[in-house]
C-alpha cells in the first residue's frame, strides 16, 4: 500500500511574502530609489535598512539579492524561474549569505562569515551578497573587524544590514552605507492586503473585521497576515466582527460607547455601572483605555478635519461633542494610561483617570459662549466691561541700618606661667602685674605710717 505524501502546511505570511518591489506594500520611497539605483546601474556597496518590525526589511534584501543576480540582471523585475531567483527565494544560495546578528555576535563569527569568505569570488552568481539581519546587536569588536571591509569591499560584494533598532549601530558604520527607513503601514492599505488574501484563500471577513485587524497589529505586514491566519483557523470559514474581539481581547463597541457616553455627560452613576460591567467581563484595563483612545481619537480627528476614518456607530454617538471636549479626553485617557504602567493598582488606576475626568469643566466651548454673551449685555447696557483692577503699589521703605553687635564672647587674656613652691601655675598676665605692683608698693606704703606714727621729737 502506497502511503500519500502530504504537503506540509505554510502559513499565510510565507505564502504571501511579496517576490518583487512591485509587491512591497507601504513602502513607496524605498521600492522606487532601489528600482532606480538598478535601471541605471548605479549599485552601492553597502546598505542598511532600518524601520520597525514587520514591514519589509529581510524581504526588500532578498528582493534586491535577486534583482542583482539574476539572469536578466541586473534588473528591478526578476524573472523569479531562474535557478538564482529560485535559490534566494528558498534562502538556500551559496552566494547570498545570510547571518543572524542575534545568535553571531562576536568577532569570531564576523571573521568565519564574513571576513574570510569576502575576497572569494562568487560560486556562480554575478555578486556575493551578505545581508545581515538584526545588526544592531553585533558587539562593538565585531563592528570594528567589520568597518574595513564595509568601507573598500571587493566589487563583487553587497552587504545589506537590517535592523529595528538604528541608533545602536555605529556611527562610522552608518556612514559607509545607504540608508533606507521603513515606514509602518498605514491601516487602509493593510486592511485592502487581507482582503486581497482572503479572497485568495477563499475566507469570508466582513470589513469592520478587517479594519479591526490591520489596527491591532499596528503598522507590521507580517503580524496582520498571522492575525488573519489565526482567525481563520478559528473560525469555522467565516471571520466577524465579535470573533476577533473575543479571540484577541478587544472591548466590545457597545461597552465602549457606554463610557465614552458617561464621561461626556459628566454622569458618575453611568460610569460606575459600566466599570461593574467591565469587571465581570474580565476586561483588561490597559486594553479598555486603548481602545477607547483609539475610537475617540479617530472621532476627534474628524472633527478637527485632519480625518475621515471614524466609524458610523461612533459619529452618531459623539455627535454632540465639541472637539475641546474630545480633547480633553484623550489628554485624560493618555494620563490614565501612563499611571496605570508604572502603577502597582491596574483597577484603581483605572478608576482614578476615568473619574477624574468627570472633575473638571473640560467644555471650553460652553465657557467662551458665556463670556460672549455677558460682554453683549453689558455693551447693549450702557455699561463698561470692568477691566483688571490694577494692584495698589507698596511703599518701598529704606532699609534700616544694620547695627553691629558686639561680640558677647571677652577677649582672650594672655597666659603666663610662673614657679611657685608648689610648682609651675599659669596665672593670667594682667593678674601677674597686679601683684607685683602691689608687692612693690607695700614698704614705702608701711613707712609712710610708721613715720606718722613715731612721735616727734
Amino acid at each position: 500500500m502506497s502511503e500519500k505524501k502530504t504537503a506540509a502546511h505554510q502559513v499565510l505570511a510565507r505564502k504571501y511574502r511579496p517576490q518583487g518591489f512591485e509587491e512591497l506594500v507601504g513602502q513607496p520611497a524605498v521600492s522606487q530609489t532601489l528600482s532606480n539605483a538598478l535601471t541605471t546601474k548605479r549599485v552601492h556597496h553597502a546598505y542598511l535598512f532600518t524601520g520597525p518590525r514587520g514591514c519589509g526589511k529581510t524581504t526588500s534584501a532578498r528582493i534586491l539579492a535577486k534583482a542583482l543576480n539574476c539572469e536578466k540582471g541586473p534588473t528591478p523585475t526578476p524573472c523569479d524561474e531562474c535557478t538564482s531567483c529560485r535559490e534566494i527565494a528558498l534562502s538556500s544560495s551559496l552566494d547570498v549569505l545570510e547571518m543572524d546578528a542575534a545568535s553571531h555576535t562576536g568577532v569570531d563569527d564576523v571573521r568565519q562569515v564574513i571576513i574570510e569568505t569576502v575576497a572569494l569570488a562568487p560560486s556562480r552568481d554575478r555578486y556575493k551578497v551578505f545581508i545581515i539581519d538584526e545588526a544592531h546587536m553585533l558587539s562593538n569588536s565585531a563592528f570594528n573587524a567589520l568597518l574595513k571591509t564595509i568601507e573598500e569591499p571587493p566589487p563583487h560584494v553587497v552587504f545589506i544590514l537590517a535592523t529595528t533598532e538604528v541608533h545602536k549601530v555605529p556611527a562610522t558604520i552608518a556612514s559607509r552605507c545607504q540608508r533606507f527607513k521603513f515606514r509602518p503601514v498605514a491601516p487602509e492599505p493593510l486592511a485592502e492586503y487581507l482582503a486581497v488574501i482572503a479572497k485568495k484563500e477563499k475566507v469570508a471577513v466582513e470589513p469592520e473585521a478587517l479594519s479591526l485587524l490591520a489596527r491591532a497589529a499596528e503598522g507590521s505586514l507580517r503580524d496582520a497576515i498571522s492575525l488573519l491566519d489565526q482567525c481563520r483557523s478559528a473560525s469555522d470559514g467565516k471571520v466577524t466582527v465579535e470573533s476577533v474581539r473575543e479571540m484577541f481581547g478587544f472591548v466590545p463597541q457597545d461597552l465602549l460607547v457606554g463610557v465614552a457616553k458617561a464621561l461626556l455627560d459628566q454622569d458618575a452613576k453611568a460610569l460606575a455601572k459600566w466599570l461593574k460591567t467591565i469587571y465581570e467581563e474580565g476586561v483588561e484595563p490597559a486594553q479598555l483605555l486603548k481602545d477607547l483612545r483609539a475610537a475617540i481619537e479617530s472621532v476627534y480627528l474628524e472633527k478637527l478635519g485632519a480625518g475621515s476614518g471614524a466609524e458610523p456607530a461612533w459619529q452618531k454617538a459623539l455627535s454632540g461633542a465639541s472637539a475641546e471636549s474630545l480633547g480633553f479626553l484623550l489628554k485624560r485617557l493618555n494620563r490614565a494610561l501612563e499611571e496605570l504602567r508604572y502603577g502597582d493598582s491596574p483597577r484603581l488606576a483605572l478608576e482614578l483617570g476615568l473619574f477624574s475626568a468627570l472633575e473638571a469643566a473640560h467644555d471650553l466651548g460652553a465657557w467662551v459662549a458665556r463670556l460672549e454673551a455677558l460682554e453683549k449685555r453689558l455693551v447693549a447696557g450702557g455699561g463698561e466691561i470692568p477691566s483688571r483692577p490694577r494692584r495698589r503699589s507698596r511703599r518701598r521703605r529704606a532699609p534700616r541700618p544694620r547695627l553691629r553687635r558686639r561680640s558677647r564672647l571677652r577677649p582672650r587674656r594672655s597666659v603666663r606661667s610662673t614657679w611657685s613652691p608648689r610648682g609651675p601655675c599659669l596665672t593670667p598676665l594682667s593678674s601677674r602685674r597686679c601683684r607685683d605692683r602691689r608687692s612693690r608698693s607695700a614698704p614705702r606704703s608701711r613707712r609712710r605710717r610708721e613715720r606718722r606714727a613715731a612721735p616727734a621729737t
